[in-house]
């Protein structure tokens, strides 16, 4: 599966790189804010995290992940804020099925908005020590990349937008009816990549902001175990029609994704070589061999 260490190319107006080690088993869902726990039950990562020290594999991405730098790529200078990770991971996984240890997927905000996903993981393939590095825009606007490792060269991820739930479901006015509402609606679709992916059943996270007109939004995924495949971002907007359900699709493995709702296929992700780039990608870099 491993070309090469660094492979990129540049394709219209970004070039992305990404991981094709993305089959999937057990993980640990950290809590942000609302987001889903280890077990499928909500946890506190960041207590979790106070009480048990890093493993060398942990700390390791975390000082990786802090390095990594990406910012909304607009005309505007005041729109080029950059983006702000999560202080913890919003999984924690493995994959022994492709030689995938401890590993980690990460989220970078745009204010209160989850706007960029990364998973940085332990690549033992082939006998291998490897980081494997798979970044996801999930942003309506372009986003420029840039790591401490892996491309040198500028890279900008293409714009992803949102798209209205099919049925235009409602739109409920309580915090506990908008989170029912919003797994309802993740049960309607279902992803594939040639098998059927398991919907986890909680989200990652949960969110909200009234400055982006966000009343409430949620990240799911899809995945054989629980190294996600696929995110789908579900959240209300407010539009000039008022408030409506909306979808964004979050490709995140190497191979081709189908989504459907309710039977039908409604958006497909073609699949990608580490020297292919779209909204998504994944590069390779080298990793101590003692960092298990």
């Amino acid at each position: 599966m491993i070309r090469s260490i660094f492979q990129w190319a540049i394709t219209g107006t970004v070039l992305c790189l990404c991981s094709a080690a993305e089959a999937t088993d057990e993980a640990k869902p950290a809590a942000p804010a609302s987001s889903a726990g280890q077990s499928d039950e909500p946890k506190d990562a960041e207590k979790g995290n106070k009480e048990k020290p890093d493993s060398p594999a942990l700390k390791a991405m975390r000082e990786l992940a802090g390095k990594c730098r990406f910012q909304r790529n607009m005309a505007d200078d005041e729109s080029k804020a950059a983006l702000e990770i999560r202080k913890e991971p919003l999984l924690k996984y493995t994959d022994e099925a492709i030689d995938v240890a401890a590993s980690t997927l990460w989220v970078w905000m745009d204010g209160e908005i989850p706007a960029f996903f990364q998973k940085i993981e332990v690549n033992n393939r082939g006998g291998g020590s490897m980081w494997t590095y798979c970044f996801a825009n999930a942003n309506s606007n372009p986003v420029e990349c840039g790591w401490s490792e892996g491309p040198k060269t500028a890279i900008t991820a293409e714009p992803v937008p949102a798209s209205p739930v099919p049925g235009n479901p409602d739109v409920k006015s309580t915090p506990a009816a908008l989170t029912f509402t919003a797994r309802q609606i993740s049960r309607q679709f279902s992803a594939s990549d040639g098998t059927e992916l398991r919907l986890m059943p909680r989200p990652l996270m949960e969110f909200k902001s009234e400055k982006q007109q966000i009343p409430y939004g949620a990240v799911f995924a899809y995945a054989t175990g629980t190294n996600p495949s696929m995110l789908l971002i579900l959240q209300v907007e407010e539009t000039a029609a008022g408030k409506r359900w909306m979808y964004r699709p979050v490709h995140m493995t190497a191979v081709e994704l189908t989504l459907n709702h309710d039977g039908k296929p409604i958006w497909k992700g073609v699949g990608q070589s580490p020297s292919e780039v779209s909204t998504w990608g994944y590069f390779f870099t080298y990793r101590n061999s003692a960092i298990k």
